[in-house]
């Protein structure tokens, strides 16, 4: 995981730039240079909105009116005054609205252009930041893309769709989930109902309850934990290459099935999940493992399927989490 997260490091170009992390070359920019955007629409309740940035911090706020504001700040920093305006020149953000609801997205000239060797060196020490402010509210449907940077949401009642790349993730009770993806970077929700959750190469992710109907996928992470209570109804969970800590509380009802291959299941519930098929007359070495069991009246269904995983089950579980590289603070130069 270290070598696949480096090489997504070592080079992003954006608008003329080889940008590359200032702490690397050890020396700041001299001149940084500001400008801001601010938009606001109408929303009715249906209406969607939809947000896509990068390179940034997206946070989101409710508020009690019809209305999404966005305020978005934006920062150029090279060792020049000329050079950190056209770094700003080649930031912006389109915005409009649709039958469907509104948007608002960034976008970078010239992101995908190729620099040599030398360009690269010249621009070395020179970066920006574009960080959304949003005001919008609670009910309506939300779709929330970011990428190199902090995404934040409230509590939100509406239909809600977030996407975190590169980034953390900080939600409050997302109470209408359709789908939570979080891909090299880490997230902290206090609750998600019903939906998707999808977890990839993510250091360590917590989710504090799940509700509901929810379909997990995780990949490659070192450490989730998943908070499970009474208001469960059906919880199915694909593990690879990840430690899956499941919490559940003492007084959980439900049917356990769990099903490893190449990993590991520890059980350490005061629930009676135990393992099948123990005294076939298989011979050789069996990587394919059942563990089956039933807490309470079974009220709720939890079905996991785990590859080359750790799955552990218990009552208070402390996460455990080797944490190598905490994350510096970024500005793009991210």
């Amino acid at each position: 995981m270290k070598k696949i997260l480096k090489a997504y490091s070592i080079l992003l170009i954006a608008g003329g730039l080889a940008l590359t992390n200032t702490a690397i070359a050890g020396e700041e920019p001299k001149i940084e240079k500001k400008k801001t955007y601010s938009k606001s629409y109408n929303v009715g309740a249906s209406e969607k909105v939809s947000f896509d940035n990068r390179f940034g911090e997206l946070k989101i706020t409710t508020w009690d009116k019809n209305e999404v504001k966005v305020d978005v700040s934006m920062t150029g920093k090279a060792n020049t005054d000329e050079r950190a305006q056209e770094i700003l020149n080649g930031i912006r953000i389109e915005d409009g609205k649709t039958g469907s609801g509104v948007f608002f997205k960034t976008h970078i000239d010239n992101q995908d252009k190729k620099y040599s060797k030398e360009d690269k060196e010249k621009y070395r020490n020179e970066g920006f930041s574009i960080n959304y402010m949003v005001y919008m509210p609670s009910r309506n449907p939300l779709s929330a893309k970011n990428e190199f940077g902090k995404t934040i949401i409230p509590d939100y009642t509406g239909e809600i769709e977030v996407e975190s790349k590169f980034g953390s993730l900080t939600a409050g009770d997302l109470a209408n989930v359709k789908r939570v993806r979080v891909e090299f970077g880490e997230a902290s929700i206090e609750s998600i109902n019903n939906g998707q959750l999808n977890i990839h190469f993510s250091g360590k992710s917590i989710v504090n309850k799940l509700n509901g109907r929810v379909d997990v996928i995780l990949e490659h992470s070192g450490g989730v934990k998943l908070v499970l209570e009474n208001n469960v109804k059906e919880i199915n969970i694909v593990n690879t290459f990840s430690n899956l800590y499941l919490d559940v509380n003492k007084t959980f009802s439900a049917n356990f099935n769990i099903n490893t291959n190449f990993g590991e299941f520890s059980n350490k519930t005061d629930f009676a999940i135990s393992q099948q098929g123990k005294n076939d007359d298989s011979r050789g070495p069996k990587f394919k493992h059942q563990y089956a069991g039933k807490s309470g009246s079974g009220t709720s269904s939890v079905r996991i399927q785990s590859e080359f995983g750790q799955v552990i089950v218990g009552h208070n579980l402390e996460m455990k989490v080797a944490e190598k590289n905490k994350e510096k603070k970024k500005t793009r130069s991210i």
